[in-house]
C-alpha cells in the first residue's frame, strides 16, 4: 500500500504570493507543530519538513519569479513541493508524485506557514534572473484559448510564468503556472480563495488539463495561437495592454484611481428631480467594476423629501488594444468603447465615453 501525505497536515488555503522562501517556517498541525527549513545557495535549495512524527528531506530550486519548486521525500513518500512567500507568510502546495514523476492533483494539500527564523524576504543574495535568457519563440503551445464542452482555459505569458482564467459551469477562477518538464504545473484559485493544483500537458489538437484527478482534453480555438509576450497578441485576454505608447498611457490613466459620473434631471415642479452617480474602477487583473446609485427629490407643501436607490455592482472585463478600451461581459466577446480624454481648467483629466463625462472620484 502506497504511503500518503498525512491528513493531519491539511490546513486552510491562502493566496499564493511569490517572494523569498529561505528560512525557518512553522504551522500548527492537528497533531503538533510542523516545521519547514529551507536553505539556499544561488538558486538551489535544500532543507527538511518535519512534524506529526514524520520527517522529509527537501530539495529543489528557485525560479526566476522567486518561487521554490522541488520535492520532499521520506517515509515512503515522494511529494511535489511548491512554496511562495510574502514577508513572514509562506504558502505551500504538496502533492504525491506518481510513477511518471508528475504531481497527482487529487492528492494536493495546502499548507500555510509563518516564518520563525531567517531574514524576512528570504536569504538568497543577488538577482536570480541574471545571466538567464528567456525564450523568444514566436509561438507558445500553452498560450491561447482552449475549450471543450466541460471547461475553458485562457492562458498568457507573464514574465517567466503564465497567468490566465479557468471557466467551468458558469464559474471563473484565476490561474497561474510555470513550466515544469514538458508541461505546466500551477494553481487555480476560485472566488472563495480555495486553491487547486493543476497540470497542463501539450496535445496535438491543444492541451490536456488535469485538476483534482479529472482530465479535460481541450482543443485550441481558431486564432488561439498567440505570441509568448503578454498582451501582444490580437485577442489577448482581460487586463492585457497593447505595446504602443498610446495604449500604455491610456491604461496608466484608467488605473490611476476610481472614476465618477454625476448627473441631475429635474422632474415636475421646482425642487423635484433625480440625481444619479456612477463609479467605475479598473484593476490590473482585467476587472472593471461599475457601481450605480441615485436619489429622488420631491418638493411640496410639506417640504423636500429625498429617497435613495443603490444597484448592485456590475463586473466586466477590460483590455486595451489599438488605443481603444475594449469591454466584455464574459471575457470572450469584446466591444470597443470609444473614449476622449481632455482636461478641465485646473488641468485634471476628464474622460468622455458612452455620452458621459467621468472625473476622478474625490
Amino acid at each position: 500500500m502506497r504511503a500518503r501525505l498525512p491528513a493531519a497536515w491539511i490546513v486552510l488555503a491562502m493566496p499564493l504570493l511569490a517572494q523569498g522562501v529561505v528560512g525557518t517556517w512553522a504551522l500548527a498541525g492537528q497533531k503538533g507543530a510542523i516545521t519547514l527549513v529551507l536553505k539556499g545557495s544561488g538558486d538551489s535549495v535544500t532543507g527538511s519538513l518535519s512534524g506529526a512524527g514524520l520527517s522529509y528531506q527537501v530539495r529543489g530550486r528557485i525560479d526566476a519569479a522567486g518561487t521554490f519548486l522541488g520535492e520532499a521525500a521520506g517515509a515512503g513518500v515522494r511529494a511535489y513541493l511548491e512554496a511562495m512567500a510574502k514577508g513572514d507568510q509562506l504558502a505551500v502546495v504538496m502533492a504525491e508524485l506518481g510513477p511518471d514523476g508528475a504531481p497527482q492533483t487529487a492528492t494536493a494539500r495546502q499548507l500555510a506557514f509563518t516564518r520563525t527564523g531567517g531574514a524576512p524576504g528570504g536569504g538568497i543574495v543577488g538577482d536570480l534572473t541574471a545571466g538567464r535568457t528567456e525564450a523568444k519563440t514566436a509561438s507558445d503551445p500553452f498560450v491561447g484559448r482552449f475549450s471543450s464542452e466541460q471547461a475553458t482555459v485562457v492562458l498568457e505569458r507573464e514574465g517567466a510564468g503564465y497567468r490566465g482564467r479557468f471557466l467551468r459551469a458558469g464559474q471563473e477562477a484565476a490561474m497561474q503556472a510555470r513550466l515544469v518538464g514538458k508541461g505546466l504545473t500551477g494553481t487555480i484559485q476560485d472566488t472563495n480563495g480555495t486553491t487547486y493544483l493543476f497540470l497542463l500537458h501539450p496535445d496535438p489538437k491543444g492541451v490536456q488539463l488535469e485538476i483534482n484527478g479529472l482530465k479535460f482534453p481541450l482543443r485550441r480555438e481558431e486564432g488561439g495561437a498567440t505570441t509568448a509576450a503578454l498582451g501582444q497578441a490580437a485577442g489577448a485576454g482581460a487586463g492585457s495592454i497593447g505595446p504602443g505608447s498610446q495604449d500604455q498611457h491610456l491604461a496608466q490613466l484608467l488605473l490611476s484611481g476610481r472614476w465618477c459620473h454625476f448627473s441631475y434631471k429635474a422632474t415636475g415642479g421646482s425642487g423635484s428631480g433625480r440625481s444619479t452617480q456612477e463609479t467605475v474602477a479598473f484593476t490590473r487583473d482585467g476587472i472593471m467594476t461599475v457601481s450605480r446609485g441615485g436619489e429622488n427629490y420631491s418638493s411640496g407643501s410639506g417640504g423636500t423629501y429625498a429617497s435613495q436607490g443603490q444597484g448592485g455592482p456590475q463586473r466586466l472585463y477590460w483590455r486595451i488594444q489599438g488605443g481603444l478600451l475594449h469591454v466584455s461581459t464574459e471575457g470572450t466577446t469584446w466591444t470597443p468603447l470609444p473614449m476622449k480624454v481632455t482636461t478641465n481648467s485646473s488641468g485634471w483629466p476628464i474622460i468622455t465615453g458612452d455620452g458621459k463625462e467621468y472625473t476622478r472620484c474625490n
